[in-house]
């Protein structure tokens, strides 16, 4: 299987994924980019996947839906660390100069074959749960709703 044969394979296997979910999406065969919102139990969450052939990955992007607070932001720097320590899927960044809290991962799809919608869901579905567990707790921090203390007690 040629780069860009696995490239498409593991493009195809999300959109295949996300159809039989019925989930509604956008994708771009070009790019190979899939963009889809999963609205849970509070914030909706809007994920954007993209397969990068040159590096053979697949790169998950979710800008969480809130501005991070410039007095918040160490609080939210350390609740981050915290959350990123007891996660074994992706991680959470905070760009202190754009005021965003991102969740990002990605998974490397090089000398990988037999991709299958359970593949899509594989990237899918561990990218939503995590982000729609922590997007609330992480908004009541920034907005001074939620200790930083208690926060990291309850991680």
């Amino acid at each position: 299987m040629t780069d860009g044969e696995r490239a498409t394979a593991a493009y195809n296997a999300i959109v295949r994924f996300m159809t039989e979910a019925k989930l509604h999406y956008e994708s771009n065969e070009d790019t190979r980019e899939i963009f889809v919102t999963i609205t849970g139990a509070d914030f909706p969450v809007s994920l954007l996947f993209t397969v990068n052939e040159p590096l053979q990955r697949v790169e998950t992007y979710c800008e969480l839906p809130f501005a991070v607070r410039k007095e918040k932001a160490v609080d939210m720097a350390v609740a981050l660390a915290a959350v990123n320590a007891r996660i074994a899927y992706g991680k959470f960044c905070l760009y202190f100069d754009k005021g965003l809290c991102t969740f990002e991962n990605t998974e490397y799809i090089t000398d990988l074959e037999g991709f299958s919608a359970a593949y899509g869901r594989a990237i899918v579905a561990p990218a939503y749960a995590i982000a729609d567990e922590y997007n609330d707790k992480l908004y009541a921090l920034n907005k001074g709703l939620l200790p930083l203390k208690e926060f990291a007690a309850n991680v």
